[in-house]
This record gives C-alpha cells, sequence and structure tokens, in this order.
C-alpha cells in the first residue's frame, strides 16, 4: 500500500502525460450471464502509473515498466469474484504515455463461461478505449 501511495504521487517528465483508461462500450452477453475474469491492458511506449483499488478478491501485476511496452494484468482469484460490469475498471489504470503522440493501447478480456455462454476471449483496441 505504501508504495502505490508514493507510485501515485510520483512525478512525470513534462514530455509525458497521465490518462486513465476507460471502456467505451460493454463486451459482455448479459443474457449469458457472462462475467469478467481477467484484464490484460497493453500499452507500447508507456508505463503503468497507477492501478486504483481493486474489486473484492482482485489483485494486480505489472510487467515490463522498463521496457518498450508494459503489460497490466488485472484479474480474479476465484471465479465467484468475476465482474460483470466492464465501468468497474473505468479509470482503475492509469498510464504515463509520451504527450506528443496518441498511445497505443490493447485491451484483452477473457469472459466467463456462465450458465449459457461458450467462455472467450475479446480484444479491445483504441477505438474501444476512452482515455482521460
Amino acid at each position: 500500500m505504501f508504495v502505490s501511495l508514493i507510485v501515485g504521487c510520483a512525478r512525470y517528465p513534462r514530455d509525458h502525460r497521465v490518462v486513465s483508461v476507460g471502456f467505451r462500450g460493454d463486451p459482455l452477453d448479459h443474457s449469458a450471464e457472462e462475467a469478467i475474469e481477467q484484464i490484460e491492458i497493453v500499452a507500447l511506449s508507456g508505463v503503468v502509473y497507477r492501478v486504483g483499488k481493486m474489486p473484492t478478491d482482485w489483485k494486480a501485476a505489472i510487467s515490463g515498466q522498463h521496457l518498450d511496452s508494459v503489460s497490466c494484468v488485472l484479474g480474479c482469484d476465484h471465479q465467484s469474484f468475476a465482474v460483470s460490469d466492464i465501468h468497474t475498471f473505468d479509470g482503475l489504470v492509469s498510464l504515463e504515455v509520451p504527450a506528443q503522440h496518441k498511445p497505443e493501447i490493447k485491451v484483452c478480456i477473457w469472459v466467463t463461461r456462465g450458465p449459457l455462454g461458450p467462455g472467450r476471449i475479446t480484444t479491445l483496441d483504441e477505438t474501444d478505449l476512452v482515455l482521460k
């Protein structure tokens, strides 16, 4: 907790900006009772600036923080804590990206099977995301 507070207060270089990742639509089929088990956010030429308060029994893992791309994986430990509203994760992850160009961000979402759905992985790109 203390480390995240320090990182959250760190100043970023002038030629960079911080953006929060949000979602335009909802990729879930609610009639099939689908829910989200895991989200992977990959940003080229960026770093994770902050991960906010996670839903119950969820965790975050960050890799590649000092490479050309960074990956932030959000996942639930138990399927019973899968989340059925994508907007729960709006603004949860903030990235530090270069200010002069639009960041390249891709998101993969692992969707639970649900009693009526097959289970799947769906990929979102910049057109499906809201960066604030």
